[in-house]
């Protein structure tokens, strides 16, 4: 991210003309006039917006994973949250109030549910999403 001393103001012609461009190289790759290595995307954070080139195949594992994970409950995101900062089922159980087992029986619904069968594989998908 851009610190604000790192910001750049962009003269509104030219961010319109960049526009333009991207929306140009975003239809050459739909009708097959450019080959699909490269797509533009558009990320949004809370200190704006980013806009760069990524591999085809890198947006399209992105918007698969951000689809599969959509499907798990808000327990199991909570659960989710924990395992991604490193934490062990029992001290999830215990920051949540909740037996290990109930735990574990999230952790194992979120593998069938994202289709995984191994946690390495369940936290790749979650860094593998872009937006």
């Amino acid at each position: 991210m851009l610190s604000s001393a790192e910001r750049i103001s962009v003269d509104p012609i030219l961010a319109k003309s960049l526009a333009q461009n991207l929306r140009r190289l975003a239809d050459d790759i739909e009708t097959g006039q450019r080959e699909e290595l490269y797509a533009p995307s558009v990320l949004e954070f809370e200190e704006g917006l980013a806009v760069c080139l990524l591999p085809h195949s890198t947006v399209v594992e992105s918007e698969n994973a951000s689809a599969l994970l959509s499907l798990i409950s808000p327990k199991q995101r909570l659960v989710l949250a924990r395992l991604i900062q490193g934490k062990s089922a029992k001290v999830i159980a215990f920051e949540l109030s909740v037996s290990q087992r109930t735990v574990e029986h999230h952790i194992a619904a979120m593998l069938r549910t994202t289709k995984t069968q191994r946690m390495a594989k369940l936290l790749r998908l979650v860094h593998s999403r872009l937006f």
